[in-house]
């Protein structure tokens, strides 16, 4: 069993490759990051409500009474989405964003000492310690300083843009690991349907970047439903970045997280930078320099020791299981 829920959530490590790209080409053509947000979800939940209702039509009661853990979940799938797409707005490249983002197991080992009570040893301290190395490679930090003194007056702008895009990818890291161990609560604690959880989970999504929104719309500060967007030749397109990016990939991480440790499933998904840099490249949006390509290299071999970790401590504990 435990086999199937890691291909399953293997599966959705390659779509999510798809976010990045796809929020990258939706900014070069003119959607604000509060446009691709909104309806990022918004065109998920209609594809996913009739599924939903057709496996559990009380999907809505089961929804009430586990209100705040769905509601600070929406928040958490709020920021990292925010980060995300608004990395991508700033220029920053799809592969970074997305291999700064999956630094996100270096979180879930410390949000899965409190969550799950699992044990921090020195050796998962020295990963996280490799993948911080990783992280300052991947951010090409030479070509920052580079940037930074160029006696260009546009030199210093283009190097902050690029600070915070990077800041913000890594903050959204923090809050992928909450996903994650959010994820596990949510899938074997309350409603076990994992297209249902889905859709329960990306319709309280929908309320906080909804009132975002509607805030931006009603002041007219143009960070939403702006002129530079067409969405009416765009609309199609949209709609299946939400489904193939959103709905199908978290469907598919829902139905195989009871049955993988959080951790484990934290690595698994790192197959995503690997299909982001891959479709950019095929696309050609963007590629890595060596140094990032080095960076990038670290923080997944960092993860994949975590998971061998992982397993290390399983065997340990199935032994002395046996002896007693």
């Amino acid at each position: 069993m435990e086999d199937k829920g890691v291909l399953t959530i293997a599966s959705s490590g390659i779509l999510y490759g798809l976010v990045t790209v796809g929020g990258s080409l939706l900014s070069k053509g003119g959607f604000s990051v509060l446009d691709i947000s909104f309806f990022f979800i918004f065109f998920s939940i209609l594809v996913l409500a009739p599924f939903s209702l057709k496996k559990d039509w009380k999907v809505f009661s089961m929804m009430k009474p586990n209100w705040k853990f769905f509601l600070s979940y929406a928040l958490v799938n709020l920021f990292i989405l925010l980060s995300q797409f608004g990395s991508l707005s700033l220029g920053l490249n799809p592969p970074v964003v997305a291999l700064l983002l999956y630094t996100q197991p270096i979180w879930t080992i410390i949000f899965g000492r409190f969550a799950f009570k699992e044990t921090i040893t020195s050796i998962k301290l020295g990963i996280i310690v490799m993948a911080l190395i990783g992280v300052f490679l991947l951010m090409n930090p030479f070509s920052l300083l580079a940037k930074s003194q160029s006696p260009s007056a546009g030199g210093l702008l283009p190097s902050t843009n690029l600070l915070f895009a990077e800041f913000l990818a890594l903050t959204g890291g923090v809050f992928l690991s909450l996903w994650v161990i959010l994820g596990k609560k949510g899938r074997a604690n309350r409603i076990k349907e994992p297209v249902s959880l889905t859709f329960a989970v990306r319709t309280f999504s929908l309320i906080p970047i909804g009132v975002v929104s509607l805030v931006a719309y009603v002041f007219r500060t143009g960070l939403f439903l702006s002129s530079s967007a067409d969405f009416s030749f765009d609309l199609i397109y949209l709609v299946l970045f939400a489904v193939f990016a959103g709905a199908i990939p978290d469907y598919l991480f829902y139905r195989g997280i009871d049955k993988v440790p959080a951790t484990q499933a934290g690595v698994i998904l790192l197959l995503e930078p690997v299909s982001a840099s891959i479709l950019s490249v095929i696309l050609r949006i963007s590629v890595l320099s060596w140094l990032q390509l080095v960076g990038g290299a670290i923080i997944l071999l960092s993860n994949y020791l975590v998971m061998l970790e992982r397993k290390k401590v399983q065997s340990q504990s199935e032994t002395k299981v046996i002896k007693s």
